[in-house]
């Protein structure tokens, strides 16, 4: 029997969040007959999928945060990765995040390691600061991470762009890796959609929801505003969050300052938004800032009609169910109550993006992590 080509997925957590969604649909669906994925992460304060990762035979290496000082600290974790990568002999190590700094904690020691390879992978192009700075330091390390990468991975055009030089994303080291899933996990399912709507008390209202980090990237302080406007004329309206984040307390204390706080509902973070996608009736991502937006994906897979920023990449839309709107409490109050009219979720179908099927496209990663091997 062969042995197992061994990949060390660099990711900054097993908590849920965009990043680990995508390595966890992969990690799911891969031959594990034939590669052996092992994780190393940088933040253990959530572990949501540890269990299910270390079931399945893979090893989870930590590295310590062990310094303030965010240089240290890279250098720090750079050189624990580097233990790792000559003790464990990967023949991979797969590098995931949204920043240069997240990517090259994994990809500077690999590639300063015999034998390992690197894929370095852009979830989102982050939020440039504007200055000459910043953009010295971007272009360098544009430079930098192209010559590092044997294979340079981002989930949408303007991820690519973000972090790698024009002639590298012209070359054959660049791809489009798509954020694909269970396809099939996100069919609309009405025994869902009744259960959700009477655990919350919400059978007969109009449900807005939202899947995401509730953090400044996902503006969901904007979208008080819309709902604030919005229920001037629609009063038997829900806003449904999923998820956590550092902005939970400041997004309910504006809707309780608004007098709508009995209008939202904090569902947490989940392992199962198939559920809740179910029991909405529209689905909004107001984001500032936008790798290629995962949750969108699956939201149209559920059948539902999708309003977004224009922050969102234009890929995201595989229905032709997605309104792409400025940041203009009207418009997407209209765009609301014209989706509220045109509801009836009694005739709601699900869509079926064969290209975003993650049980087609993990053929194609296999396909490529074995190219870089041969």
């Amino acid at each position: 029997m062969p042995e197992k080509i061994k990949i060390l997925q660099s990711v900054n957590s097993l908590g849920i969040g965009g990043n680990v969604i995508f390595v966890m649909n992969y990690f799911r669906q891969i031959n594990k007959e034939k590669f052996q994925i092992d994780f190393v992460i940088y933040d253990d304060a959530k572990m949501n999928f540890y269990d299910e990762v270390i079931k399945s035979g893979s090893k989870v290496f930590i590295c310590k945060q062990n310094y303030k000082n965010q240089y240290l600290q890279l250098l720090s974790q750079m050189k624990q990765v580097k233990k790792i990568l000559d003790k464990g002999h990967y023949d991979i190590i797969h590098c995931h995040s949204c920043s240069f700094i997240g990517i090259f904690r994994g990809a500077v020691p690999g590639f300063l390691t015999k034998g390992t390879k690197v894929i370095s992978h852009a979830h989102n192009p982050g939020r440039p600061k504007h200055t000459k700075f910043d953009r010295i330091l971007r272009y360098l390390a544009k430079k930098i991470l192209s010559h590092i990468s044997d294979f340079g991975f981002a989930c949408a055009e303007e991820c690519g762009k973000s972090k790698y030089t024009a002639s590298f994303r012209k070359s054959e080291k660049y791809m489009i890796i798509r954020n694909a899933i269970d396809v099939k996990r996100y069919q609309f399912d009405e025994c869902a959609r009744v259960k959700k709507r009477k655990q919350y008390g919400i059978e007969n209202d109009f449900v807005i929801g939202s899947v995401g980090r509730l953090e400044e990237q996902k503006n969901y302080l904007f979208l008080i505003d819309v709902l604030n406007e919005y229920l001037k004329e629609n009063k038997q309206c829900r806003l449904l969050l999923i998820g956590d984040g550092k902005q939970k307390e400041m997004i309910m204390r504006k809707a309780q300052n608004a007098g709508i706080g009995e209008h939202i509902i904090m569902a947490g973070a989940t392992e199962h938004p198939e559920k809740y996608y179910s029991a909405m009736d529209v689905f909004v991502l107001p984001s500032i800032y936008e790798g290629f937006g995962l949750v969108n994906i699956e939201a149209q897979v559920s059948g539902l009609v999708c309003i977004v920023s224009e922050a969102v990449p234009r890929e995201a839309d595989v229905s032709g169910k997605v309104n792409f709107l400025p940041y203009d409490v009207c418009k997407w109050c209209e765009a609301l109550e014209k989706c509220k009219r045109d509801s009836v979720y009694s005739k709601r179908k699900s869509v079926y993006p064969v290209k975003y099927d993650v049980h087609r496209e993990v053929q194609r990663l296999e396909h490529l992590y074995e190219n870089l091997c041969s």
